[in-house]
């Protein structure tokens, strides 16, 4: 709990502080009266997360996609793709066979 008196400044974590503010306190930065606002306890970051998690992965395989099949055009990379993936089934049979 944070000890919220009279004629002090608040420094905090913004969503655990609102919480806390009382009533007819002013915003330093507006100069306006604020009130403290009701935030609810269960919220979550991983849905938001999630989507520049699934950006970032995309960026990543780019990344390593270019650095394997690159070439001076989309065509030959995707010609080194085609000729990678042709001959990739012998490869792991020969690799993995017992």
């Amino acid at each position: 709990m944070i000890d919220v008196t009279k004629n002090r400044l608040i420094h905090g974590d913004c969503l655990e502080v609102m919480k806390h503010i009382p009533d007819k306190s002013i915003d330093l930065i507006s100069m306006k009266s604020t009130s403290s606002r009701y935030e609810r306890s269960d919220i979550t970051a991983v849905p938001a997360c999630s989507v520049i998690a699934e950006s970032m992965l995309a960026w990543v395989i780019a990344k390593h996609f270019i650095v394997k099949f690159g070439g001076d055009s989309l065509e030959e990379m995707k010609d080194n793709y085609n000729s990678f993936t042709k001959n990739l089934h012998k490869r792991i049979s020969q690799n993995f066979s017992k």
